[in-house]
């Protein structure tokens, strides 16, 4: 039981058959495993809340989104960028940027975050809802603890207005 507890398994109890310092100790270590596993339900609880918000934050955004990791693997896409890019979340969450992204501006950018400017204009152009939009991508890279990254945030922010307003 012991070692399996050691593995995880937090649900597990050790039977107390004797009053001694064996049985004591076996009561100290089934307290432990419990207070072993209201922590970890915490953590986790805390996590999916933390996981909650961030998204209900992203999805609120106005301006496209997309969260990929170090491999170009999308982990997060709001609501904006799937009418933008003609997408849906549950079709595309788990697959490469190239397999679901058509766009090669887009494509040039997760595959070379640190220089955005690769495209050589400050924004980008589409026709989305009938009408020319103006779209300035902002690259920010996740930080990896050991150095390097974990992946790449994506933001097209509408510029239209600002652009119209240069033109005029």
């Amino acid at each position: 039981i012991v070692n399996q507890i050691g593995r995880g398994r937090l649900d597990l109890k050790i039977d107390i058959v004797t009053s001694d310092e064996i049985g004591e100790l076996s009561r100290e270590f089934n307290k432990m495993t419990e207070r072993l596993r209201k922590y970890e339900e915490m953590n986790i609880e805390k996590i999916l809340l933390e996981k909650q918000k961030s998204e209900t934050i992203v999805e609120s955004i106005t301006d496209a989104i997309i969260v990929c990791d170090s491999e170009r693997t999308i982990h997060l896409i709001n609501r904006s960028a799937e009418e933008l890019l003609d997408l849906r979340e549950h079709t595309v969450l788990g697959k490469k940027i190239d397999e679901c992204v058509s766009d090669n501006r887009l494509r040039a950018i997760f595959q070379k975050p640190d220089n955005a400017s690769i495209l050589g204009q400050p924004y980008l152009q589409f026709y989305h809802r009938g009408r020319t939009v103006f779209l300035r991508p902002r690259v920010s890279e996740i930080p990896s603890p050991q150095g390097g990254k974990r992946g790449v945030v994506l933001v097209l922010q509408d510029v239209t207005q600002f652009k119209e307003l240069d033109e005029m």
